[in-house]
């Protein structure tokens, strides 16, 4: 900021991350937060799913001992459990581990990502990769039932993608919205045969 203060003293991200091995037929996730990671298996129904980090009791307990406070609270038309200095406003996080967030971390969040490794997948699996704003107003199953009906009409990720923003941006109220990001990966078969179609466009 204006005074040399590093913005993540305030300010923070989620991070979900995916390294998929098809030859190996196993996939490791890494997370920190609430944006949600979801496997389809080739039913199209969830197959596997992350868990987000919200403030939970044992959260609760870390910041009171670090002499932070946790208070229900409504931003952004969102009411949760939120993490909270002392008698103040700030920073009213509303997750139990996050990167950045210095202040946060100060009274009890954490960084540490949460690691799965050994994950059964198959080139029929797809992945969807989304933040909050679409798991605020959405559950699993239904962004899945969203993926394979669009599934039966495109094969393009990017216009999956954006049919699922779009999904999740109409389910929240005008005056509100959060962030509002989401990433379909279709299966390397599928892939190579988008890329054969937009060669031959």
């Amino acid at each position: 900021d204006s005074q040399g203060q590093s913005v993540a003293f305030y300010t923070g991200t989620t991070a979900t991350a995916a390294i998929v091995d098809f030859a190996r037929g196993t996939m490791c996730t890494a997370h920190a937060g609430d944006s949600r990671l979801v496997l389809l298996g080739g039913d199209r129904q969830v197959a596997y799913e992350t868990s987000d980090h919200v403030v939970d009791d044992a959260t609760a307990e870390r910041v009171r001992l670090r002499g932070g406070e946790v208070r229900i609270a409504e931003i952004s038309g969102i009411n949760a459990r939120r993490v909270y200095l002392p008698n103040s406003p700030f920073p009213g996080i509303m997750m139990s581990r996050s990167l950045g967030d210095y202040i946060a971390h100060s009274i009890g969040l954490l960084h540490e990502p949460e690691v799965h490794v050994g994950i059964p997948i198959d080139p029929s699996n797809v992945l969807v990769i989304a933040s909050d704003g679409v798991w605020e107003h959405m559950k699993s199953d239904e962004a899945a039932a969203e993926v394979a009906r669009n599934l039966a009409q495109c094969t393009d990720p990017e216009q999956l993608s954006r049919q699922l923003v779009e999904s999740a941006r109409a389910r929240w109220p005008a005056a509100h919205s959060d962030d509002i990001t989401a990433l379909v990966v279709l299966p390397p078969a599928w892939a190579k045969q988008r890329r054969e179609e937009v060669a031959v466009a």
